[in-house]
């Protein structure tokens, strides 16, 4: 870094120009944390639902999405498009009560969970203390 000198009339915009600087840095860092993260994460919810999907609808309608402005990204099922499959969701991460006498599943009463979306949410959250360590160790 070069020495410069300045007045102290100048010093508050040389000083708010380099915060600016690092803040654009910083915010670049954290989208493609963010970014990384989330597709990252996609993968893991969808290889995390070991259960029958006879159409495979529910796994495909698993995607990211990026806030506009905002440095998030939100993995979701979609709705729209895949005929109500995003309704699965509450009911296969936690599983749910079912009616005996209908028989559609046996005898029990209640169906077994199956873990995918608290599965990525864990592994996200690992993940980004690791993205951000690494960047923060880069640039020492």
């Amino acid at each position: 870094m070069q020495k410069t000198r300045i007045g102290l009339l100048d010093f508050e915009n040389a000083v708010t120009g380099l915060l600016d600087e690092e803040v654009k840095i910083v915010k670049k860092n954290a989208d493609k944390i963010a970014k990384q993260t989330a597709k990252e994460t996609v993968e893991v919810v969808k290889e995390s639902a070991n259960f029958k999907n006879k159409t495979g609808k529910y796994i495909k309608s698993i995607k990211t999405s990026t806030e506009k402005g905002d440095v998030s990204e939100t993995v979701y099922v979609i709705s729209a498009e895949t005929d109500g499959q995003y309704r699965l969701t509450h009911l296969l991460e936690d599983g749910h009560s079912t009616v005996i006498k209908h028989g559609n599943y046996g005898k029990k009463r209640s169906t077994r969970a199956f873990p995918h979306f608290s599965k990525g949410a864990e592994y996200a959250d690992r993940r980004i203390d690791e993205l951000v360590e690494e960047i923060v160790n880069e640039n020492k």
